[in-house]
């Protein structure tokens, strides 16, 4: 299967770093796609969301984002095509959220501890966690 998708992107962030180890940013993301096909495929997406990181040098960090995308989708939302033009999402209003926590336990292991989650209309809540521990030789 082969597709032809025109798209046109557009991203936008705001920063607010009141310290070296904290930083807000609000961004946001315009996409307008086209498939080149008999069915003209189009969707419409608006992404925007916030995130925030605290750092402790030397020791770890804490991040976390928060994302709403609006999406307009003009076909069946049930097909391969729709899966690319929607990038995984659902038409209609989408969710996603993580947190992520990374620890220097020693002078050699770090530790990193992450969730997100997305929400979907029409579809349940998906929920994803991982830890992890890395040492340094």
């Amino acid at each position: 299967r082969n597709y032809s998708i025109n798209y046109f992107k557009t991203d936008l962030s705001f920063s607010y770093q009141p310290s070296t180890s904290l930083r807000f940013t609000l961004f946001g993301k315009y996409q307008n796609k086209l498939n080149q096909s008999l069915l003209a495929e189009k969707t419409d997406i608006l992404d925007f969301g916030t995130e925030f990181r605290f750092n402790q040098p030397k020791k770890g960090s804490l991040n976390a984002t928060f994302n709403i995308i609006l999406i307009e989708y003009n076909a069946d939302n049930n097909s391969q095509i729709a899966y690319e033009m929607l990038e995984g999402f659902k038409e209609g209003t989408n969710l996603t959220w993580g947190i992520s926590y990374q620890r220097n336990i020693a002078k050699f292991l770090q530790l990193s501890v992450s969730y997100s989650g997305r929400s979907s209309k029409g579809s349940k809540v998906v929920h994803t966690g991982g830890m992890e521990i890395r040492a340094y030789f």
